[in-house]
């Protein structure tokens, strides 16, 4: 109520921000700015931009949610970052495909220079970003870890914080990983990270569209990820789709995947990540704010 408070409060300062003013574009992100953006002067010159499921885990328990999400956006211009999640809106919650569109999030395109970056740590390493929760599946990443025996060669890094931290802290201590396994924590340059990464492991149990796989890509690290709903499976396609790997699969196969993409890996060709292109997606936005208000 207080949440729901603020924003009807702010509806004032957002009409009186944009009165007598022209834009290129305006959009909106997250669910509470989806209903402070409808209920201005410029709801209905809006685009709403969905970054993820609308229920994640148990969709009876989320019904007033989704039926407040649908009247909100009822008649609204609708962008999703990923197709996995716009089939969802038409299929599952009945929002007319007409009103949706899916451009992905952008990605700056910051390829390797001359210089190398220096690694932080001595050996080689496995690279898992993410926020410690039982939706990024850290866990499962540590057991894949264990069991494929790839201490050995490498050691494994997490970049995030969360609840599991300890959990997962007890876990590495019970299978005497202390010395291989290493939990940075949040890092604002995750980019040095990813550049000395080996490869990165992504076990999420779904995602809208992970932008740490095209990070990745972009640096020439191999990816392996599992083909949840959604995202992956629209950026790991053609060669790299092999690397796509299934939660409800024995650790053996999907370990004998991480094995064959820390050996050998195709080259990651610009097409690949291309089209996540930073100025490419700008100027979609743009092009798409025109088409659909610039009569309005």
């Amino acid at each position: 109520m207080k949440a729901l408070l603020g924003i009807m409060s702010s509806v004032w300062k957002v009409n009186q921000f944009i009165s007598g003013k022209e834009y290129v574009l305006i959009t909106a992100h997250l669910q509470p700015s989806y209903l402070l953006a409808s209920l201005t002067t410029v709801g209905k010159r809006c685009m709403y931009v969905i970054h993820s499921r609308w229920c994640r885990v148990n969709a009876s328990s989320s019904y007033m949610k989704i039926m407040g999400l649908r009247l909100i956006l009822k008649g609204k211009r609708i962008v999703t970052v990923s197709k996995g999640l716009e089939t969802e809106l038409i299929n599952r919650y009945g929002i007319k495909s007409k009103n949706i569109t899916t451009i992905y999030n952008p990605c700056k395109m910051i390829l390797k220079s001359g210089v190398e970056l220096q690694s932080v740590y001595k050996r080689k390493y496995i690279l898992f970003m993410g926020r410690l929760v039982d939706l990024k599946n850290p866990l499962r990443a540590l057991d894949l870890y264990y069991k494929g025996g790839f201490y050995i060669k490498f050691d494994l890094v997490y970049l995030g914080q969360g609840p599991l931290e300890m959990a997962l802290r007890e876990r590495i201590n019970e299978y005497n990983l202390e010395e291989y396994v290493h939990i940075a924590g949040f890092q604002k340059n995750s980019e040095t990270w990813i550049r000395n990464a080996s490869l990165l492991l992504s076990c999420s149990r779904q995602e809208g569209l992970p932008m740490n796989l095209v990070e990745a890509l972009v640096h020439g690290i191999p990816v392996v990820s599992d083909d949840c709903l959604y995202g992956p499976s629209e950026i790991l396609t053609g060669e790299l789709a092999k690397y796509l790997t299934r939660s409800d699969e024995d650790f053996d196969k999907t370990i004998q995947i991480i094995s064959s993409a820390l050996e050998f890996y195709p080259v990651i060709e610009e097409k690949y990540y291309k089209k996540f292109d930073s100025k490419l997606i700008v100027q979609i936005y743009l092009d798409r704010w025109k088409t659909y208000f610039e009569s309005g």
